[in-house]
């Protein structure tokens, strides 16, 4: 599995264990590559730059905007 992500600041805190706010969501992620390394299936987190045409990034933002407001399709 791979995951892309344009925030530096959520990769360092899903290495750090400093991160206080959003702790919860660090765990469950680790929770979760647990089990992908129980299934021995590796795990790749990449930082891609955000906004710079990336395909599908926008159709991602737009997502992630109605996440926050509760209406996500997801």
């Amino acid at each position: 599995a791979a995951l892309l992500m344009d925030s530096q600041a959520a990769i360092l805190a899903l290495q750090s264990d400093q991160t206080k706010s959003g702790r919860y969501l660090v765990n469950e992620f680790h929770r979760q590559a647990r089990l992908l390394q129980a299934k021995r299936r590796p795990l790749w987190i990449r930082r891609v730059p955000g906004h710079i045409s990336v395909h599908g990034n926008e159709m991602i933002d737009a997502e992630a905007k109605l996440a926050v407001q509760g209406s996500s399709t997801a």
